[in-house]
């Protein structure tokens, strides 16, 4: 309207009031007089003000002022009621895009669409079994399923919101965004601006609480692993079977796929260090040649563990060592039931207190002593729970190692991501014809803990070494194996 205005397409302007018009005083003020320079008019109808009369201005500041005020007034009454319902549980949920969930007509509560849990069912069992947001996305689309938005376009970040989101579960966490003002009316993330309200058990789960806090283990575990200077995030995804196996001996980074000579005739990939890519000054480590590395891999995996029985024997029984799921579940079970004693412990002490006061100094030692019993009880759950989540993955990865036997008992036909990773905890680039294997484990590393421990690898004694002639690049490929 305005651009129209400065173009002599509009005279005059009729407005029904001055709240109507702009959202605060200064604005107001603003347009008016921006107007006034086009020779074009503002009738305020409710006020019966027009905008060329000399007195306008004054009444419009004062009128404009009220009508903020106004605003102001009805933005904190609006708040006040959404967060009231917000402690009372009652869910305030866009259910036109949450897979599986729709509301019912009477009570807004959330109730599952059988046919699309089936889909974050599916998700969810994948991601917990090592399968990548990419490689879900593909097979969802390979099945024709469909989003939340209904598209039969799946991306990962989709994926990794549903996985993320607690209503699965069947609790219900509210205020997640916030309004910072009601002039701007900009939505912000609510981190540690204004309180959030969670609420537990607020409906019917899609997934068992056991299968949603491992894929919230995974999620973070995954977050959190850096390597180097906590410069290189992993990126855990299946689209290449080298993705974040392969790492520099001489400053730990990840090495990344590059392509040398694109679109000639010399073209080839190559492994080349995520420090080195910043500048040689970071790393002067030489890159490896990506097919040479694949080969070299297909080749150990299927000489030691599809050829070689006692080196499966080896990895099954180090895997096993890590399984005690099922004990590690009840004992998960018992800890969790004795943290809400102390805490209930913790309120009726206060609650006590409060009723009947005893001496400060004498509360303060009780209230100490079980908060102590409380912290204790804490950290020994995080460090169960980090158990549980490796005799988990152990479990699986003994699945997997099963199902890749049995799928590939003449040789490795395809060599995947997943399928490395059932016998590689990670490759170290030693130089351009220098690699070495490091076979999976009862004891699993971040990317940081084992670049701080690659020099200590590299002097391991290797179960296995050799030299593998590769004819296609006529390069002859150093290797060894070691259990880290």
């Amino acid at each position: 309207m305005i651009s129209d205005a400065k173009n002599g397409k509009i005279d005059l302007i009729l407005v029904k009031s001055i709240s109507r018009f702009a959202r605060n005083t200064v604005d107001c003020l603003q347009h008016i007089r921006e107007l006034k320079s086009y020779a074009v008019e503002v009738f305020f109808e409710k006020d019966n003000l027009w905008s060329f009369d000399n007195n306008t201005e004054v009444i419009l500041t004062m009128l404009a002022t009220f009508a903020q005020e106004e605003a102001r007034s009805i933005s904190e009454n609006v708040k006040w009621s959404v967060r009231k319902r917000f402690r009372d549980g009652v869910p305030i949920v866009n259910h036109s895009r949450l897979l599986g969930y729709t509301k019912d007509k009477k009570g807004g509560n959330l109730v599952i669409v059988p046919e699309e849990a089936e889909t974050v069912k599916l998700i969810f069992s994948m991601y917990t079994k090592g399968i990548g947001p990419q490689e879900i996305c593909k097979r969802l689309m390979e099945k024709g399923l469909k989003t939340g938005a209904n598209k039969t376009i799946w991306r990962q970040a989709s994926v990794i919101k549903i996985l993320k989101n607690e209503k699965y579960v069947g609790d219900l966490e509210q205020q997640k965004t916030i309004t910072l003002d009601f002039l701007s009316h900009r939505k912000v993330r609510n981190i540690d601006i204004a309180p959030k309200y969670y609420s537990k058990d607020n409906h019917e789960g899609i997934i068992d609480r056991k299968t949603f806090e491992l894929a919230q283990h995974i999620i973070k575990d995954r977050a959190n692993s850096k390597i180097g200077a906590n410069k290189d995030s992993t990126k855990y995804n299946n689209r290449y079977p080298l993705s974040s196996m392969v790492v520099c001996a001489h400053c730990g980074r990840s090495l990344k796929r590059r392509y040398w000579n694109y679109g000639s005739s010399a073209q080839k990939v190559m492994l080349q260090c995520g420090g080195y890519l910043e500048g040689k000054g970071n790393c002067d480590a030489k890159a490896l040649t990506n097919d040479v590395v694949e080969r070299v891999t297909a080749h150990v995996i299927d000489s030691l563990f599809m050829q070689d029985t006692s080196f499966i024997d080896l990895l099954f029984s180090i895997t096993n060592k890590a399984i005690s799921v099922g004990a590690a579940e009840d004992a998960l079970i018992e800890k969790r039931e004795l943290i809400i004693e102390i805490e209930n412990e913790i309120e009726s002490l206060i609650d006590l207190h409060l009723k009947n006061p005893i001496p400060q100094d004498v509360f303060n030692k009780k209230l100490s002593a079980v908060n102590d019993r409380l912290i204790i009880a804490k950290n020994e759950l995080s460090q169960m729970e980090s158990s549980f989540i490796k005799g988990h993955e152990a479990k699986e990865r003994l699945a997997t190692i099963n199902n890749i036997l049995r799928e590939n008992k003449n040789g490795i036909k395809i060599l995947t991501n997943n399928l490395i990773k059932a016998f590689i905890q990670k490759i170290i680039s030693v130089n351009s014809d220098e690699i070495v294997f490091c076979m999976m484990s009862n004891r699993t590393y971040t990317d940081q803990a084992f670049a701080e421990s690659i020099d200590k690898f590299l002097t391991h004694p290797p179960v296995i070494e050799g030299t593998f002639n590769d004819p296609t690049h006529s390069i002859k490929m150093k290797f060894k194996v070691i259990i880290p």
